[in-house]
């Protein structure tokens, strides 16, 4: 931010450590951001897809189609342990979960996707929106972890934990003064 007493774009308004050395870091964290940025909308078109699948298929469909898939298998080799989890899986995946599990998932991409283009475009009541909304869907998942432990879902938080960080880091480093183009394109 220009002093008062300094004419706007003076070379005394830049920092003395602002040197290509120093900006090459900030163009990578840009470049970092966007990739998060861009993993995590994927992510949210993938949850709207699939929330969007479960919503529209009958109740029965899901275990009638594991029952296709797993049945060679399972006539070759019945203690196939890949094959005999989904069937369990299947077999207990009642109506109710389903329902849940699909207006999960298109809720959270929805907002996701929300979310990305928001801080894609570079606006600035993003930053805090996205890092809470992620939290907060985080904490849930780190309770549904304690209740049933999975490494999948440790993987996914772990991403999503960098990703917060990701998405910190750049809040953090942005210009307070209004730019006229959107923040993190190189």
């Amino acid at each position: 931010m220009p002093s008062p007493t300094k004419p706007h774009g003076s070379p005394m308004d830049t920092p003395a450590t602002d040197t290509p050395s120093t900006r090459k870091p900030l163009m990578n964290q840009h470049r970092l951001f966007d990739i998060a940025i861009i993993l995590k909308g994927l992510n949210g078109l993938f949850e709207i897809i699939g929330g969007g699948a479960l919503a529209l298929i009958p109740a029965g469909a899901i275990l009638a189609w594991v029952d296709t898939i797993t049945h060679t298998e399972l006539s070759n080799d019945p203690n196939d342990f890949l094959a005999n989890a989904l069937i369990h899986w299947a077999q207990h995946f009642e109506h109710k979960s389903q329902e849940f599990v699909a207006i999960y998932l298109l809720v959270h991409g929805l907002t996701k996707v929300l979310l990305v283009t928001l801080l894609w475009m570079g606006q600035k009541i993003a930053y805090p929106i996205a890092i809470v909304f992620f939290t907060l869907f985080d904490l849930y998942a780190l309770h549904r972890l304690m209740l049933h432990w999975s490494w999948v879902l440790v993987a996914f938080l772990t991403v999503d934990v960098i990703i917060i960080g990701i998405i910190a880091r750049e809040w953090l480093s942005e210009p307070t003064e209004p730019t006229t183009s959107a923040p993190g394109r190189v």
